[in-house]
């Protein structure tokens, strides 16, 4: 296998890891509740074993080091031996954090608490002694590798298996060790062993690179063929295995009955000959178990010729096989239009027109389903969000109930990515400002616990996600006061009830007495709105005192696609996305004016908003009318744009500039028409700093 194999499979686990880290967190969290179930354990075992496993293989020794601990008290809980309690969960959660961070640090660097967390995952494990009764003994978890050719007491009257083992010879050059093999079978029962270093070849023609030696060892417990099989799961395309039970072993009854687990007869098992490389046999070797292998899961990166590491992501069998039906049937009409064209004398018009929109209607459900190629449900965010609750709630002493609508909604995976921060921090503010402690709700006749729920659905083309808790509410009254103190608004201002509850998204606007890690410090609530707005989105809010508090967030499906509007300003065209437009109005010279300090200005339903030309921003030959005008909003802000004339809508596909020339300010990107020319979408968020958006009354 070359470097780039490698590397490629690196990737592929670091994004499984990535995925068992989710499956744990969130199995531990429900592991917490009284209604957990044997095949949750049985989930969060397999995806600690899987960390465990790949971090050996990859090198990463401190997470494979940390994982077998984090396992072994697994372990310990879904066979029963020792009861889930809520300090163990807490213990194993800490200890997940650590093992995110050496995941994401590439094993370049240990972790200052991984020690420390590895003697309190021993200590747990120790702190209930084993059953007098039981037939399989567990080590303590002591982290020395055991030496392979100690083998432990004559156990020949307890049930087990006999097992033959022999490594292919690039098993430690696929960053296998044989050691940790044989430390979780000495975790699962008592095991003795018998190394065969006769096939050691002479020092000269050693090669350190090489694993030689096969091995056959006995295992003495109540296991099943499939708990002693799981311990070989990472080396079994690396090695030859054999599996036999031992005389007088007892199955367990859910394996008796399945064929499957029939063991094949003693035979003979081939070793590599150390002078000419064939195969001998080896008698009184087990029998080569047989297995199906594992088909390959997950996407595999690959790496640009930069070194850069590109993004991936899991696509469904599904939406490949529809995009490969969709390419064929676009096939097919470009033989029909090519056979057309052969003959263009005798050209049918009303045969091309049907071909033509059979490619028009082929080549929309293309795009259709390229976009749906990079759609992810919300699961995949909110999956974060019971934790932070939990946590949040433990150290603000408040409890609360996380409720999760509507997480199977798709949304595109760069919204999806650039919404986490400020949904973050929109649940934290609720945790922390909305939801009232147990006594403070039990005074106000609510139950102790409160709810945070959230909720996803698609309407009119975008998501809408809203956050609501059934707290305190927002004080509109405080709210007012807080404002004019820190010079937000006048106190001479009339504002309606509406435009203070808004005013907790202005700059440096806080209510919190006291400043914290978790909220308070006056530079969240503004951020997040002006990070959904950079997003082409809104945000509301809506709250009623002593009932809740309600915050809702609309949010393209993509960024790749929008619906725009072709405008022309001289002999430029250029695209105004339409969620930006509020109107387009024709006005008499009388509703505009020049100012000094605002600059152009119209009239616009009671109030003057200012007003920006293209052609001065643009620098384009000759003069807007200033007749029709753009009515824009961006950032919660309202500005004019004069222009020449509106050409229609569209729907466009976005192409960055930066990757064939440069930014240029007040523009987002550009677009291909239908007859070939490129038009400049105008980015109306770059337009709103230009112009003074103070209202000139």
């Amino acid at each position: 296998m070359d470097e780039m194999d490698l590397e490629e499979l690196k990737e592929m686990f670091l994004e499984e890891c990535r995925e068992h880290i989710d499956t744990l967190e969130r199995g531990l969290l429900e592991m917490g509740t009284p209604e957990h179930s044997s095949d949750l354990l049985n989930e969060v075992f397999r995806a600690a074993h899987s960390i465990k496993g790949g971090g050996a293989t990859f090198g990463f020794a401190e997470l494979a080091e940390l994982t077998h601990h984090m396992e072994t008290l697994l372990d310990q809980q879904r066979s029963g031996s020792k009861l889930v309690v809520d300090e163990d969960i807490e213990l194993l959660l800490q200890s997940l954090d650590v093992v995110r961070e050496l995941m994401e640090s590439l094993g370049n660097e240990d972790h200052p608490d991984r020690l420390a967390l590895q003697k309190r995952l021993e200590e747990a494990v120790r702190g209930v002694p084993p059953e007098p009764d039981t037939a399989n003994s567990k080590d303590s978890g002591d982290p020395e590798r055991p030496d392979p050719r100690v083998g432990a007491k004559d156990s020949s009257t307890e049930p087990g298996w006999a097992i033959g083992f022999k490594p292919k010879p690039d098993l430690l050059q696929k960053g296998n060790d044989p050691l940790l093999i044989i430390e979780e079978l000495r975790r699962l029962g008592e095991l003795s062993i018998t190394l065969d270093d006769s096939w050691l070849p002479p020092w000269e023609f050693f090669d350190p690179k090489v694993c030689y030696i096969p091995w056959q060892a006995e295992l003495r417990g109540k296991l099943t063929r499939a708990s002693v099989l799981e311990a070989f799961e990472w080396v079994e395309q690396d090695c030859d295995l054999a599996l036999t039970e031992l005389v007088g072993a007892e199955q367990n009854a859910d394996e008796a009955d399945d064929p499957s687990a029939t063991t094949p007869p003693l035979a003979k098992q081939n070793v590599p000959s150390r002078e000419t490389g064939d195969s001998i046999p080896t008698p009184n070797a087990p029998a080569s178990a047989t297995g199906t292998q594992k088909a390959a899961s997950g996407p595999v990166k690959t790496k640009p010729a930069n070194g850069s590491e590109t993004a991936s992501i899991r696509v469904s069998t599904d939406k490949i096989d529809q995009l490969i039906n969709l390419v064929g049937e676009l096939v097919i009409t470009q033989s029909m239009l090519t056979g057309l064209s052969e003959d263009v004398e005798a050209l049918d018009a009303e045969q091309l027109r049907d071909r033509l929109s059979e490619l028009e209607r082929n080549t929309r459900q293309l795009q259709e389903g390229v976009m749906q190629v990079r759609m992810l449900p919300l699961s995949v965010g909110f999956g974060r969000l019971p934790r932070l609750v939990r946590d949040l709630s433990k150290k603000l002493d408040k409890r609360v109930d996380l409720v999760l609508e509507g997480a199977e909604t798709e949304i595109d995976k760069t919204v999806l990515e650039q919404m986490m921060d400020p949904l973050i921090h929109l649940v934290r503010n609720a945790v922390d400002h909305g939801l009232e402690r147990p006594s403070e709700r039990r005074a106000a006749g609510k139950r102790e616990t409160g709810e945070l729920k959230l909720s996803a659905y698609h309407h009119s083309g975008s998501v809408v996600i809203e956050i609501h808790d059934d707290g305190a509410g927002i004080d509109t009254a405080r709210i007012l006061q807080k404002a004019i103190e820190r010079g937000i608004v006048a106190a001479d201002d009339s504002l309606s009830e509406v435009e203070v509850q808004r005013l907790i998204f202005a700059p440096g606007f806080s209510t919190a007495e006291v400043v914290s890690d978790v909220s308070g410090r006056g530079v969240g609530m503004d951020v997040v709105r002006r990070n959904i707005l950079d997003l082409g989105g809104h945000v509301d809010i809506s709250s009623a005192l002593g009932m809740g508090t309600t915050v809702t967030i609309r949010l393209p499906l993509t960024l790749a696609i929008l619906d725009g509007q072709m405008i022309a300003c001289g002999d430029e065209v250029y695209v105004i996305p339409l969620s930006n437009i509020v109107e387009t109005i024709e006005v008499d010279d009388c509703q505009v004016s020049d100012l000094p300090q605002a600059g152009s200005v119209f009239h616009y339903r009671d109030e003057y908003l200012p007003l920006l030309g293209l052609h001065e921003m643009f620098e384009l030959d000759g003069c807007a009318s200033e007749r029709l005008i753009v009515v824009m909003e961006s950032h919660g802000q309202l500005f004019g744009v004069a222009i020449d004339r509106v050409l229609g809508q569209q729907q466009i596909v976005i192409k960055a500039l930066e990757d064939n020339y440069e930014a240029v300010p007040g523009i987002a990107g550009a677009t291909i028409m239908s007859d070939g020319s490129v038009a400049l979408i105008v980015d109306p968020s770059a337009l709103a700093p230009v112009v003074n958006l103070t209202n000139a009354a």
